[in-house]
């Protein structure tokens, strides 16, 4: 028998597991190849399909290695689910957000606790992070989202004190300065620390992202026609990070780019 079959017959083998643990049970006891635990543990069906696999976003929520866009995407998947009329789905995905905010909780007193021990830069780059990341997941609710924000640039500033901040230390601050609407520090930063850049191009696209955000669409110009300049010139090439992490933004900024500086 191929051990792929399974993949291809509707029929066949009735009550599927649909977990990892599940299917593992079952190859133990022989009722499926070891090729159906393969799938169900390395699985990358989307999250948000309808109707929502629950047992697919417990496995994922259990995970410890998640990136910030996938918890962003739980978050959306579980908000959504909180009206939901069955109240037992709703119930779960309160829980759910519950264990996303609590873990970021629990991390904040472990590397506050460091830090207490030592002076740590790696804690306070931590702690920031999650401040800063919690804003993130609680964009809906302003009030808390900014009262993150907040915290985050506190630990930011402690980092600032007492050690040269990394580049992403400072995009950081920068992200928190925009989403707080302070264009003015926004810029206050970016010239100050203009020196830890290492990447032209970087500077010059944040620059130009803060004017963007600040509705400064002349100074736009000019930050967009010097990287225009730069990359004609062949010195420097698009940072791929911030096309990741501001592609929205960056989408409307290349429009008005591409239809402003024919």
């Amino acid at each position: 028998m191929d051990p792929f079959d399974i993949f291809r017959k509707k029929e066949g083998f009735q009550g599927i597991p649909r977990t990892p643990s599940t299917s593992l049970q079952a190859v133990r006891q022989g009722l499926l190849p070891k090729e159906y635990f393969i799938y169900r543990g390395t699985s990358v069906m989307p999250l948000y399909q309808l109707p929502f696999d629950l047992d697919e976003l417990e496995r994922v929520l259990a995970r410890s290695d998640l990136d910030i866009q996938t918890k962003l995407l739980l978050k959306m998947i579980f908000t959504s689910m909180l009206s939901d009329p069955d109240q037992e789905i709703a119930l779960f995905a309160a829980e759910s957000i519950n264990i996303l905010e609590h873990q970021y909780t629990l991390a904040i007193k472990r590397l506050q606790e460091e830090l207490s021990a030592e002076n740590s830069e790696d804690a306070l780059r931590g702690i920031m992070l999650s401040y800063y990341e919690l804003a993130l997941l609680n964009e809906q609710t302003r009030t808390i989202r900014d009262f993150y924000f907040k915290e985050a640039l506190d630990f930011f500033i402690l980092l600032e004190q007492k050690f040269q901040p990394a580049t992403d230390d400072i995009i950081c601050a920068l992200r928190i300065h925009i989403a707080l609407g302070n264009p003015k520090e926004a810029r206050g930063l970016l010239m100050k620390t203009k020196d830890l850049f290492g990447e032209p191009m970087l500077f010059e696209m944040l620059l130009a992202e803060t004017e963007y955000c600040a509705r400064d669409y002349s100074r736009l110009q000019e930050h967009l026609q010097t990287i225009r300049t730069m990359t004609e010139k062949g010195a420097v090439s698009m940072p791929e990070r911030l096309s990741r992490e501001q592609e929205l933004t960056w989408q409307h900024i290349l429009a008005t780019w591409t239809g402003g500086l024919q």
